[in-house]
């Protein structure tokens, strides 16, 4: 025999997700990124080496050093 489902719809059944992990927030300094930005440039070294070495965000360095800014980043906003 089939077991009954419950009457209560889907969405009622889900809890929303809630963690009391704190936030990852910036753990990198702006010495550290000129210094990765620098060794991209200057020395050669690529993105993802260099942001591993310095302890920066791949992803912030990549922009910077193609000279995307956050605002076009997220929104594609076309420089004027």
């Amino acid at each position: 025999m089939a077991q009954c489902r419950s009457k209560r719809s889907y969405k009622e059944n889900i809890q929303p997700k809630t963690s009391n992990r704190p936030k990852k927030l910036r753990n990198w300094t702006n010495e550290g990124m000129i210094e990765a930005m620098k060794a991209v440039n200057e020395a050669g070294m690529g993105v993802n080496r260099a942001a591993l070495e310095y302890g920066v965000p791949r992803t912030t360095l990549k922009d910077r050093i193609s000279g995307v800014s956050f605002m076009e980043r997220v929104w594609a906003i076309q420089p004027i």
